[in-house]
């Protein structure tokens, strides 16, 4: 149970990683004005709302990324072909993802697809997470001549 928890903890703390990473991409291609205060709401919601496609992309890619290495890291640490883990996970980033998305506008088909897809790459990266090696010796067949 123990490692289960600490696959939990790491997986939601490396999805933070990859997706921050993402945030840092979309901020150093797509800057906020030098003049402009961050902390305003209006300002914030005015730049989000006049993002490029491709700013919102690189942000959904750090979205599909990070869900895809938590789960995988879930998937790793706990040793474990139990999903229950990963999906808690995948709930726990939409959550965060769903309270993003309502307090600043973002276009309808980023908020469809945001919400989307962190369980299912959770997962995914789950499933795609090596499975432990069974401690029992293999009895390989002898080939007769």
């Amino acid at each position: 149970m123990l490692r289960k928890v600490i696959a939990f903890i790491t997986g939601i703390l490396i999805a933070m990683v990859v997706i921050m990473g993402a945030e840092s991409i979309k901020d150093r291609l797509y800057p906020l004005p030098t003049h402009a205060d961050p902390a305003n709401y209006q300002v914030q919601s005015q730049y989000i709302s006049e993002l490029p496609v491709s700013a919102l992309m690189i942000i959904l890619t750090g979205w599909v990324l990070g869900s895809l290495f938590c789960g995988l890291s879930i998937g790793v640490i706990s040793r474990s072909s139990e999903r229950t883990p990963s999906y808690i996970a995948g709930v726990f980033l939409t959550a965060t993802a769903i309270v993003n998305l309502f307090l600043y506008p973002h276009p309808m088909w980023f908020i469809i697809l945001g919400v989307a897809v962190f369980i299912p790459f959770t997962l995914l990266g789950h499933i795609l997470a090596p499975k432990p090696r069974s401690s029992k010796k293999l009895v390989t067949e002898q080939h007769y001549s």
